[in-house]
Order: structure tokens, then sequence, then C-alpha cells
């Protein structure tokens, strides 16, 4: 009998070959597919689930008859649980350049967006495959697959022009889970203009929004930026608006 661990790396190889052809390679000690472009490279992650358990053969015998009250959760019962969850990042040398410039980058990586690939769907949506049923493994695969096809491709092919990036951003039509990410990305390839219009949007989706980003930006020009992030967007906001010298309350 196979283990999860086995399973799963198994099942990583088979999406990963599927990306071949592309020009990702498959590096099996970060279960990562990765293919660089220029500046820019892009890697589908795969991730299992330390909670894996497969159940003997045995023990899914005796348990046949209450499957059908615990749909559907079947495959839990009779077969166990195999995680698999598929993500999606996007990194560039000319951002890590940029972030070194900052007086006080709150990051020095290459790392420009990376997410769970359900997250970069409209609507965003969690996607986690159970891979321990054997008869219906390779289905859960060929989604795998398309997840990745209709999904992350389209949006790292968005990445090979900035402008588009951007573009997107300023409309809201762009997938972005952490906002001080995309201002950094928008001064690093728009500029300053560009990434205030887009701190602007930020705060204008939210009316009560405003008054909590100035008295952010207040308390820390007064106090100096936290070394932690605040929970909430307006500190977020008014964080990043410091560091990237966007502080300049282009919000009215």
């Amino acid at each position: 009998m196979e283990s999860s661990r086995e399973i799963f790396d198994e099942c990583c190889v088979e999406v990963a070959s599927s990306l071949a052809h592309l020009g990702f390679q498959y590096r099996p000690r970060l279960h990562s597919a990765i293919l660089t472009s220029r500046d820019l490279k892009f890697e589908v992650h795969f991730q299992s689930s330390p909670r894996n358990y497969l159940v003997p053969q045995e023990s899914a015998n005796k348990l046949k008859h209450v499957v059908s009250k615990l749909m559907p959760f079947g495959d839990l019962v009779m077969f166990g649980k195999v995680g698999f969850i598929a993500h999606a990042m996007v990194r560039s040398k000319e951002l890590k350049v940029f972030r070194k410039s900052l007086p006080s980058s709150w990051a020095n990586d290459d790392i420009v967006m990376g997410d769970q690939i359900g997250n970069l769907h409209s609507p965003a949506r969690w996607f986690e495959f159970n891979l321990a049923n054997p008869i219906t493994r390779s289905k859960k695969v060929g989604k795998i697959r398309a997840l990745i096809d209709s999904v992350a491709l389209p949006y790292f092919e968005v990445f090979q022009n900035p402008a588009d990036v951007i573009a997107r951003l300023l409309d809201g039509s762009m997938p972005w889970t952490w906002e001080p990410n995309a201002l950094e990305y928008v001064c690093c390839f728009g500029g300053a203009d560009q990434a205030a219009q887009l701190l602007n949007e930020y705060i204008k989706r939210s009316a009560d929004r405003r008054d909590e980003y100035h008295e952010s930006l207040l308390r820390y020009r007064a106090n100096g930026i936290p070394q932690v992030w605040d929970s909430g967007l307006p500190g977020r906001l008014a964080k990043a608006a410091i560091v990237l010298g966007l502080d300049g309350d282009p919000v009215k």
C-alpha cells in the first residue's frame, strides 16, 4: 500500500509534467514547477497537509455500509485524506532591487504576488483536492491541471506587460491579496503618480476607511512606523504610503 506522501509526490510529478511543454521545470524538493522569463519567475507550488492519513483496505470494507450516509465525506471514511493545494507565485529580480533601495522596506525578497490559485479566481474560492481515493484520483488530477490552465497561467501572462498589471490594479480587476505589495509593484514598474492613484482607489472603495487612514498616518508620522503590520486595511495602507513616499494626503 502506498503512503500518503508517495501518492502526493506522484501526483505532483504528473501535474508538473503537464506544464513541461511550456518550459516549466519541476523541482521535487520544493514541490514546485518553475518557469523563468527574463526578469520574472513564475512558480506553481504544490502543498499537502500534515493531517493526511490512509484507511487500510480491510477497515474500509467494514465501513462500506455507512458511506452513503456520510456523503460527501465518503472518501474520508473509506480512503482517508491526501490533501493537494496548488499555489501560484510571481517573482521579479527588478522588484527585489527596488525594495533594497527603499529606506525601510517591509521585505527584501523577490516575491511580487503569491496565493492559493483559487484566490486568483473570481469569485475567490478555496480549492483543496483529496487524492486518497484511487478510483477518482486521475479525475482530481485533471481538475488540478484545468485549474492551473484556466487561472494560474493567464494570471502569469498578464505580468509580461507591467502596464496591463497596473491598469487592472487601478480598475479593480486584478486579483491581489496584499495591497502594500501592489502599491510597491506600481511604484517600481509605473511610478509614484500611478501608485498614489492606486492608494486613492483603495481608500475610496470604502468611505469609512478615509478617516482611519489619516489617523494612522498622523500616528505613524508622530511615533514612527510600527514593525508589525496593522491588521486593518487603513493602517496597512498608511504604513505602505510612508515607506513608499506616497503619504502626501492624495485622498480628497
